[in-house]
């Protein structure tokens, strides 16, 4: 029988956090400078979702990702805090984090503008 190694479980733990960290990075390179179709905001509570702005880009800076749309910001938040990922279809990303703009936690989806199957 096996002996079961307590440190070996928290060992695993920090490699899966270091993968997740890397997967984010290389979504993020992705989106700098993407030119997105529109963006809507989830609400968590109805399951709808309201556009926020159309014809927009993701910019990244040092510390934040901004979401633009026309001169309107529509969503910028601290890398730190941001979570992310991409839609199944590869059409659009999920991004999780306090918005700066509004002063609260917001989900917000952009849909890129060319998609690329």
């Amino acid at each position: 029988m096996a002996k079961l190694n307590l440190f070996s479980f928290f060992s695993d733990k920090r490699k899966n956090k270091r993968i997740d960290d890397d997967i984010k990075a290389d979504v993020l390179k992705k989106l700098h400078g993407r030119p997105v179709k529109y963006v809507t905001c989830r609400n968590d509570e109805t399951y709808g979702e309201t556009i926020l702005g159309r014809d927009g880009v993701i910019n990244l800076t040092d510390d934040s990702i901004i979401v633009a749309c026309g001169n309107n910001i529509v969503f910028r938040c601290k890398l730190d805090g941001l979570d992310l990922g991409e839609l199944l279809a590869l059409n659009g990303v999920n991004l999780y984090g306090v918005d700066e703009t509004v002063g609260h936690y917001r989900h917000i989806v952009a849909y890129y503008l060319y998609h690329s199957k």
